[in-house]
């Protein structure tokens, strides 16, 4: 009956009365700020996150979850390839050759990295079939020289399937005047296109006998390319293999290809939630202006309720409730805001930039074709509960005020 009590008291403070606009216009606009607050930190962290899931998944789309290359005659192959074969959580592995060079058409350049892999390397095949756009994996060993590119790299050079393309790389027999350059024309048998704006410009796959012909390696290849079966785990596994083959070897695996980039992202995440979260408690700290009105107004009915019985911490109860109240109401709304515009960000961003006549979004710049989102419901929990938590932090001071009015020393001015 007295929490009913508490609830009557709470529905008739928050209901709007003839001359308070103030507060209405003050307790709206504290609400429109935590709304928005939520939402922009929702939209942000939803685009990094879906930066960090996107560029994961289209990185592995194309590069081997772990990479050993040999060292001269330090390497020892057989052991390398008996301590892989036992391995329960490799999928396969394959010998690979890389190396780099220039392409070059009549109207422009592109600096290239060539990977080459076995005909009967599958796992590459089966990636590389999921990408190509024109074209199929298997041209590329139908006749010799063939090759495979990226569409932006066929954009950049204005060409399109089946057009020469000139390799060029330096020999590695030299003459007094320095090293000479090696040319050799190649067939684009295939185009890819696997998203990342980085591997669709550089990246061109042939195969290892050519490779091996123009790179003049012989029988020789740069290294071994694993695939697990979970690669979340290629640091672990790679690590262990290392060990095992008794050195010899340069070990790598997808998570140092690029450290220093999912270390920026990573960074780059926290230090934006920080700041949006100072601005969501800048949205809440509103509430205190809105309540401290409220007190002012309700100062007479608070006197008649002290002077009924009601506890001085009951009174604190009421206006930590009404903050609780306002964060919540502003989170829900919040909620909703964030996930309509995340749902639609790139038909949101297309629409600005064609009304502005400006580009907000660049793909060699963000190494993704197109804008992604991933909502994080746990991470949205985690935002709600942060503006909850400081919209009741706002009304601790005012309630700390409501529940210390003296009825008696305000009852007196009514005498």
């Amino acid at each position: 009956m007295y929490k009913y009590f508490e609830w009557q008291i709470i529905k008739s403070f928050l209901k709007r009365k003839q001359g308070d606009m103030a507060y209405s216009i003050i307790s709206l606009l504290s609400l429109l700020g935590i709304s928005l607050a939520v939402a922009v930190i929702i939209t942000v962290m939803s685009v990094m996150n879906g930066f960090q899931i996107e560029i994961q998944e289209k990185m592995l789309n194309l590069i081997p979850h772990a990479t050993i290359k040999n060292i001269n005659n330090k390497s020892n192959i057989d052991l390398l390839n008996s301590i892989l074969d036992k391995k329960p959580f490799i999928e396969s592995y394959s010998v690979f050759v890389n190396g780099e060079a220039i392409a070059i058409t009549d109207t422009n350049f592109n600096a290239i990295q060539i990977k080459a892999y076995a005909k009967e390397a599958s796992p590459i095949k089966n990636k590389l079939s999921q990408l190509m756009i024109e074209g199929e994996v298997f041209d590329l060993y139908n006749k010799s020289f063939n090759v495979i590119i990226g569409k932006g790299l066929s954009e950049q050079l204005k060409i399109k399937l089946g057009d020469k393309i000139t390799f060029m790389t330096q020999d590695n027999l030299g003459i007094p005047l320095g090293r000479i350059p090696r040319v050799k024309q190649f067939k684009v048998s295939g185009i890819f296109e696997s998203g990342v704006f980085e591997f669709d410009q550089h990246l061109v796959f042939t195969t290892l006998k050519d490779t091996q012909l123009f790179f003049q390696m012989g029988d020789d290849f740069s290294g071994t390319n694993i695939e697990y079966y979970d690669p979340d785990k290629a640091s672990i596994y790679t690590r262990q293999i290392a060990i095992e083959s008794g050195g010899g070897f340069l070990i790598s695996d997808w998570t140092r290809e690029n450290p220093s980039f999912f270390r920026s992202l990573e960074l780059t995440k926290r230090i934006i939630f920080i700041v949006l979260i100072l601005i969501l408690a800048i949205a809440c700290f509103n509430i205190i202006s809105s309540l401290t009105m409220l007190v002012r107004q309700k100062r007479s009915n608070i006197a008649v309720f002290r002077s009924l019985g009601v506890q001085q911490y009951s009174i604190h109860k009421i206006f930590l409730a009404i903050g609780f109240f306002l964060g919540s109401i502003g989170s829900v709304i919040g909620i909703i805001i964030g996930f309509f515009i995340t749902v639609n960000l790139s038909t949101v961003v297309n629409f600005i930039e064609k009304i502005l006549s400006i580009t907000l979004y660049q793909p060699e710049i963000y190494f993704l074709n197109e804008l992604p989102t991933k909502i994080d419901w746990p991470e949205v929990l985690i935002i709600c509960s942060i503006a909850i938590i400081l919209s009741m932090l706002s009304a601790f001071i005012p309630s700390y005020n409501a529940s210390k009015i003296d009825p008696s020393e305000l009852l007196k001015l009514y005498r």
